[in-house]
């Protein structure tokens, strides 16, 4: 009796629950999409802090995260400037991973970290410090890089390893730059910071070497321009 009465109101209600399904589709696709990347653990802090200089050996190394992370007995290092492992088997405890200190000679030092966040990413970076060892000045050299927007040139303070900035014109926004030199198998992770007219990253380049370069500068919420090229330090 109701399919005799009311068939016409069946394809209207399909056609409406369709129309429902597809909008509740639109609507939650991008939170599915964002959500995963927003999970990652993110870096907040290394001690010594990264680009430190400091007068005596650490109690401890210690990186912190904004969440728990888990790892094995060699995910957390502590590497002198000839990628000579000084130490590792970390503690890990919620989101501090804790190697335990020793006496240290003077030096410069890269702690290394690998890492596995709550979302099941692998985390992967380093920091350097040095250990009552000065920075040596030189000229400033140019640094050409290339990427998805053309060329960008950055000027790095000094062609010896030590404290180092590099320094960008020409753009506002968040930037980051990595230096990777394959002996210590993580990169460095430098954050640009204004100053003036001019963006400024800085840390410690631990060891001579040549080193890959790769500077992100974000232009919108999920794009971002990618410049990569290389820089020699030497001795």
């Amino acid at each position: 009796m109701i399919n005799t009465l009311y068939p016409p109101l069946f394809p209207k209600i399909r056609h409406i629950l369709s129309a429902v399904t597809a909008m509740i589709t639109i609507l939650v696709s991008p939170i599915l999409f964002i959500e995963p990347a927003a999970a990652h653990a993110q870096l907040i802090s290394t001690s010594p802090s990264d680009g430190s200089t400091i007068k005596i050996s650490p109690k401890a190394i210690i990186v912190t995260f904004n969440e728990p992370v888990t790892g094995t007995a060699g995910s957390v290092q502590l590497l002198d400037a000839n990628a000579k492992v000084i130490r590792l088997s970390p503690v890990v405890n919620g989101p501090t991973a804790t190697l335990p200190g020793k006496t240290l000679p003077k030096g410069r030092y890269l702690i290394r970290w690998s890492l596995t966040s709550a979302d099941g990413h692998m985390i992967v970076g380093a920091t350097a410090f040095s250990l009552n060892t000065p920075t040596v000045k030189t000229t400033p050299a140019d640094v050409a890089l290339s990427g998805t927007a053309g060329k960008l040139v950055v000027k790095i303070n000094g062609s010896k390893p030590g404290a180092r900035t590099i320094t960008l014109k020409g753009f506002s926004g968040e930037a980051t730059v990595e230096l990777r030199n394959t002996k210590f198998g993580a990169p460095l992770q430098w954050v640009f910071s204004r100053q003036g007219d001019s963006q400024v990253a800085s840390g410690i380049v631990p060891a001579p070497g040549t080193y890959e370069v790769t500077v992100r500068i974000r232009i919108s919420t999920f794009e971002e321009n990618v410049y990569t090229g290389k820089v020699i330090i030497k001795n």
